[in-house]
């Protein structure tokens, strides 16, 4: 996805660009890079990289109850696992 501010932040700023790039894992979208680029009047252009590498996936099994009956549901929870 491509996309600028409706407003420049600042008289120094001419123009800024994000582009945001995105990867569906185990049905979870999560952001892979933001790339910003933005033309400055004095001094050119100034680019700014968020790279958030892989994102990996722990499946675990859990108990919950239900309150009503008291009886025990299994269900998968997932846990996030961030690189670093």
């Amino acid at each position: 996805m491509e996309t600028q501010p409706a407003k420049n932040p600042s008289f120094w700023i001419s123009q800024t660009r994000i582009h945001y790039t995105g990867a569906k894992t185990d049905g979870f979208w999560f952001p892979q890079q933001v790339l910003s680029e933005t033309k400055v009047r004095i001094g050119g252009t100034a680019v700014l990289t968020i790279n958030y590498g892989r994102t990996k996936f722990r499946r675990q099994r859990q108990r919950m109850r239900n309150r009503s009956t008291g009886s025990g549901h299994s269900w998968d929870g997932v846990k996030i696992k961030l690189p670093g």
